[in-house]
Order: structure tokens, then sequence, then C-alpha cells
């Protein structure tokens, strides 16, 4: 709340722009963030026609190892790993309109580096590693974990090599997995960078600066009670960056230094997993995949704050069918508002035959929430802005993310699918679509699954990092 004394400004801080900071990747900085007009796309190289090869795809774990270890005993580990990890996930950078360019490109060409302080481990300690083996859990959860790298080796994010071809490679480090089940859902699978010390170990190249979650939900919320209830409620959309960590690739050079014990059964060979792209788990993922999220975040921001006209994204045209219908207006059915801006006879008999049907997104029809504010069921919502407050007549509308999580608001239904074309287009400047030339394993950057699912979808209701928010009647409460 405001005080007298305080300063307004400090009301409305936004999320600073993601401006990496170059002196422990040795780049020269660029220049700052502009806002110009996206530029007509330069015309691309043409690429023979040729239908993607049917990748073969097998039951068995096996097959897939004694392949891969053939290959590298062939052509040596750089070109085994290209051809194993053919192409990236990153857009073409070269017209990025941001401080983050350079920095992305070079994630893009050459890999996000793995650099440790501690010096290289001794055979006597790969040894021990590797007889200790993977934590517990994961030995309950094996077929799970069979199952789980089948699928990772196809979407060229993970490869499994026998500990005697492995333990050749330079620079070869160990971390135990374990797997974490979930209620109603998957279990999950992660590495245990900490238990060697892989994580403490590990140089800070990553950009520290882009990971700026710690205070999202206050900035989401801020944005909310900032815009001006006379210009209609605030409305919300999620947006999910599927494969999350696995869009970024590592240095070819330092797979080794983030190797996995893989579990086996008693008198098997050992096996070592090596994560091709960011791996969970390991402490500069969260980082170095924030530089690209937040990159997007920011030139959705600016363009938002432009003029630029924003051409329909093929899947906004999806999303919108599972938009909230727009609220009525609070009136009575002739236009004339009752006296004490209390809700007319038949708004309430309206009202009464809609609160037990819920609408698609679970929150009271606009009736309703007449019917019950009048009932004093909960605080009606305020119709005017607090004066205490910063006044704008924009529409409000902000882009903001959480690793791989992004949060939209916007008022006004035009302004509202103009955000939304601009956050996919913004995401698309960042990873590319999937198109002809993909492999049937490569899915679409964003998540098709979620999407169907109504996260993409405008509503004034929506879970933010465990809260419900609902901006009908300005309430958070903790989720469930």
């Amino acid at each position: 709340m405001y005080q007298p004394g305080h300063d307004r400004s400090k009301l409305n801080p936004y999320c600073p722009s993601f401006v990496p900071s170059y002196s422990n990747i040795l780049l020269s900085p660029p220049l700052p963030l502009q806002i110009t007009p996206p530029a007509p796309a330069p015309p691309a190289k043409r690429r023979k026609l040729a239908v993607p090869p049917t990748p073969i795809v097998s039951p068995d774990l096996g097959m897939y190892i004694s392949r891969d270890v053939e290959l590298l005993k062939k052509i040596g580990w750089k070109k085994f790993i290209k051809s194993r990890r053919k192409c990236g996930d990153f857009a073409d950078l070269s017209n990025l309109p941001h401080p983050a360019k350079r920095l992305l490109q070079h994630h893009k060409n050459h890999g996000a580096p793995v650099k440790f302080k501690m010096k290289a481990w001794s055979k006597s300690k790969l040894h021990a590693a590797i007889t200790r083996g993977p934590h517990k859990s994961c030995h309950e959860h094996i077929t799970f974990l069979h199952e789980e790298f089948i699928n990772m080796i196809n979407k060229q994010q993970w490869i499994v090599l026998p500990y005697s071809v492995a333990k050749t490679l330079p620079g070869l480090y160990l971390s135990p997995p374990g797997v974490v089940p979930q209620r109603g859902r998957r279990p999950q699978w992660i590495v245990d960078y900490s238990w060697y010390d892989v994580n403490v170990d590990t140089l800070p190249r990553a950009p520290s600066e882009a990971v700026q979650f710690g205070h999202a939900l206050d900035r989401i919320l801020r944005e909310i009670l900032l815009a001006d209830p006379m210009l209609g409620p605030i409305y919300m959309l999620k947006l999910d960056i599927s494969d999350g960590f696995y869009r970024v690739n590592l240095a070819i050079e330092d797979i080794p230094h983030l190797g996995v014990v893989f579990p086996v059964a008693d008198g098997e060979e050992p096996l070592v997993a090596f994560p091709l792209v960011l791996p969970m788990g390991w402490t500069s993922s969260p980082p170095i995949f924030s530089a690209a999220t937040e990159t997007a975040a920011d030139i959705a921001n600016a363009d938002i704050k432009s003029n630029v006209p924003v051409p329909i994204h093929p899947l906004s045209t999806l999303a919108a069918m599972m938009d909230d219908p727009t609220p009525m207006p609070a009136s009575t059915t002739n236009g004339t508002p009752s006296p004490n801006n209390q809700p007319s006879p038949a708004a309430q008999v309206s009202a009464s035959t809609t609160i037990g049907t819920p609408s698609p997104n679970n929150q009271p029809s606009p009736a309703a929430q007449i019917y019950l504010c009048a009932n004093h069921q909960y605080t009606a919502v305020p119709t005017v802005q607090d004066p205490s407050l910063p006044y704008s007549k924009k529409l409000a509308a902000y882009i903001d993310d959480i690793f791989d999580d992004f949060i939209g608001l916007s008022e006004g239904i035009h302004n509202r699918q103009r955000v939304r074309n601009i956050l996919l287009r913004a995401v698309d400047q960042i990873f590319c679509p999937i198109d002809f030339y993909d492999d049937e394993f490569r899915c679409e950057p964003l998540s098709l699954k979620n999407l169907k699912q109504g996260d993409m979808s405008w509503s004034t209701i929506k879970t933010v990092l465990g809260w419900v928010i609902n901006t009908s009647t300005m309430t958070t409460v903790l989720s469930a």
C-alpha cells in the first residue's frame, strides 16, 4: 500500500533487461537493446529437397549402445558427436535485436562450456565412482530409465557408452543419477552433480544475471495491481518451452565432464551416459538456458511498447479457440444500472442459475460475479484505480518468464491478440520451429500439449508458481 513520503516510482519497477556480462566468456560488449521493425527475412539458402530418413527405433537400449560404439571407433569423438547431434534448436540469430546476441550465437555455434577448478580425475577415483554406481532410487525404475533414454537418444539429447570405452575419453568425470517419484505423473530422473562436488567445482562461465525469476511473482502481481480497472480486466496466459534445458547444446570437448553412471544389473558391464545438451541438475544449466528465455521476454516487451505491426502466428489461432469469452458489462438488460449499482432482479436470477455451472476455466460467469458481490460472498472488485498508484491511460501488457515458462498479461481483446502474437514470434526468434527437414523425434519448441490444455489461452485465472491468481476477484490462493 502507498504511504506518504514513499517514492511512487518504486511501485512499478520493471524486470531489467538481460544484459550479459562478457568478462567471463571473453566476448566484447555488444550494442544496447534496440527496438526495430522486423526486417524481412533474408533469402534462405536452397537446400536439397529430400525426405528425412526414418530413424530406427528399437526397444533394446543395447542396440543403440553397440551402434554408437562402432561409429565412435570409426570416426572419432568430435565427428561422432556431430553425427549424433546433427542440428541444434537455436534459430537464425544474425538479426537478433538484443545485447545477448553474441552470447547466444556462441552457444549455438560452439555449445555451452563446462569448465572446472579441479584437476582431472585419477583412474582410482573413476573406478570408485563406477563401482559405487547410481543412487538406489534408480534400481527401482530400471524399465522407466531404459524407455526414457531410448527416447532421449532418438531426440539427439543423450548417448550411452560402455565404461570400457568412456574411460578413454579425456576429462572424464562421473556423477550418480537418481529418480524422484511424482504423484499422478511419470517419475522424474535427475543427475546428482553435487555428489562428487561437480557443481561446486564448476567455474562460473554462465551468465548468472540471466536468472531473474526470484521476484517474478512480485512483478506479475505488481503489473496487475497497477492496471487501470476502467480499461477492463487483466487476462493472463502461459507459454511453456518443451524439453527446456535440452534445447541448448554442450561444447563437444566438454561433454565427458558431465558423465553419468548408468544403472545396470549385477554382473553386467558398467555403462556411462553423456548429455549432448544442458542436463538437469548441473548448476550452470539454469542461467545458460535463462539467457535464451530472458532474451525472448525482453524482445517481446520491447515490441509491445512499440507500434510495430505484428502478423498472426500460426499457433495463435489454435490458442484463441480456448480463450475466455469477453465479459458482459455489469448492468441490467436494458443497459441502465439499477440503483446503488446493485444487479437487477433479472441479473440476480440469471446469476443464481449459473453459479452451479462453472465456466471452462472454473471462474464464475460475469452475472454470477455480480450476484456474489451483491450478497457479500466476496469483496467487490474496485471499478476505479487507487489514486495513490501511478496512472497510465495505456492498456496493460507485460511478459515475464520463469525458466521455461512465459507469463503474459494484457488488457483489451485486440491488445490480447497482439501480445500473444508478439510473444510467439519472440520465441521463434530464439528457438527454431519444426519444419519439413526435421525428423519425427524433434518436437515444436512451444509445448503443444500444454497449448491444447489451454495454457496459451487468455484467462483471468491462471496458476503461477504454485499460486492461483484470479484477476476478476483480485485474489491469490495457494494451489492445492
